[in-house]
């Protein structure tokens, strides 16, 4: 008979030390379950946060990693992976834009900055973080600066362009004669874009990805930035991604840094008809859905892709419907903008006229008589001639008045105005 001493017999009695718990990131949308909360119209109106059923595959598995709400974790981290050279799929472009909207310290820089964070990049150089303020500007960023007739661009690379700020480039959108929005809406279909001017021709050639946060306090301001120089093409080709904020952040975290590789995969004939009848479904609701279509393709592209298969399954594109659907609902509340006050419809009047008309000179007085602006502006239409010709977007012919000896005094207004061409 074997002994056991007193010690041997207590640890053989003790009941066995439970394994340390795994560590759960954070579920933000159990304090916010139903809604996230914003102001439309001085109102406050609930959206619904992102359902999870949106998510799919080892996207959805890294969205969850950042510790931060699944609404902005989600379109950040397919974002950022569409820059690590995914292949296109047949008509499909790998390419997404997003912004995430909310207001100052929600959670939208931590959210960019833990994404970028767990990637390891094919390549270089692929986060850009530079603000892009001109067309001229994404020239010098991602082409040739004044190519010459020898000169070719042969390498092509993907890059996401990472605002901290989108409202910066956004505005910078909004000027007259700005050719910045033309040129972000035609490198969202195509790899290059260009210009031929004097000096030669700026080309740029790059499958881009833009990715920023939008600080906005309420829908209004939103649609103050989304105005209506966006709103033909821009507004309609971003991803729009918004989540409770971020409370009490856990400044310890740290990232999962990883390489995934993208796999090349095929969009069969189902998916397409799952989508077209999607879209089809929306014409019964009074939806059109035809730039979300878009959208749902690339993001069930992109998941895929993050999740080597072969061809986009029939979960993920269900998932990616999903996901559309949820942008439905934002962008019913966050809409881009149009002028409502009178101030407005008269700047978009006189905007409208003289850029039809570049180069060509006008006298004012003539034109406010011959399009009625007295009549419908007379409160505001002085003032938005000075501010249009205070801010250089309007120019005015001035004649010198000189005295009796010949010396020039003061210069006096002709009421010639143009707006400048171009190239000038």
């Amino acid at each position: 008979m074997i002994e056991l001493t007193d010690e041997e017999l207590m640890a053989s009695t003790a009941e066995p030390t439970p394994a340390p718990a795994p560590v759960v990131p954070r579920r933000f949308e159990e304090l916010f379950p139903n809604a996230v909360e914003v102001i439309v119209k001085g109102k406050k109106t609930k959206i619904p946060v992102m359902p999870e059923s949106c998510m799919y595959g080892w996207l959805g598995q890294k969205a969850r990693e950042l510790d931060v709400p699944l609404g902005f974790a989600y379109p950040t981290v397919i974002t950022v992976f569409a820059g690590n050279n995914c292949p296109a799929g047949d008509y499909v472009r790998p390419t997404l834009y997003t912004a995430l909207i909310g207001p100052v310290h929600c959670g939208k820089s931590l959210t960019m900055d833990r994404a970028v964070a767990s990637f390891e990049f094919q390549h270089d150089g692929v986060v850009a973080e530079q603000t892009v303020a001109s067309d001229r500007g994404l020239y010098n960023l991602f082409g040739v600066k004044k190519k010459k007739d020898d000169e070719t661009v042969t390498l092509l690379k993907t890059h996401v362009l990472v605002q901290d700020e989108l409202r910066d480039m956004l505005c910078k959108v909004g000027i007259q004669n700005s050719s910045l929005a033309p040129v972000l809406c035609k490198l969202f279909y195509k790899d290059s874009a260009g210009v031929a001017v004097k000096e030669g021709v700026h080309d740029v050639l790059v499958r881009l990805s833009i990715l920023g946060g939008l600080k906005c306090k309420d829908a209004e301001e939103f649609s103050e930035v989304f105005g209506k120089q966006t709103n033909d093409g821009l507004y309609d080709r971003f991803i729009f991604a918004i989540a409770p904020p971020v409370e009490n952040a856990d400044w310890e975290w740290k990232p999962n840094k990883e390489v995934r590789f993208p796999k090349g995969v095929r969009i069969s004939t189902a998916t397409y008809a799952a989508v077209n009848e999607w879209c089809a479904d929306g014409k019964k609701i009074d939806r059109d859905r035809g730039r979300t279509k878009e959208l749902v393709l690339r993001v069930a592209l992109l998941t895929a892709s993050a999740n080597h298969e072969d061809v986009v399954t029939e979960e993920c594109v269900r998932c990616a419907i999903k996901f559309g659907e949820w942008q439905e609902q934002v962008r019913e509340q966050y809409k881009a903008g149009q002028a409502t006050n009178l101030e407005g419809q008269c700047m978009e009047a006189v905007l409208d006229f003289f850029t039809l008309n570049p180069g060509k000179k006008y006298k004012w007085s003539d034109l406010g008589k011959i399009k009625s602006w007295y009549r419908k502006y007379s409160s505001c239409l002085e003032r938005v001639r000075k501010q249009l010709i205070g801010d250089g977007v309007l120019m005015e012919d001035t004649e010198d008045e000189e005295d009796e000896r010949g010396k020039v005094v003061k210069k006096r207004r002709t009421g010639m105005v143009w707006l400048p061409k171009k190239e000038e």
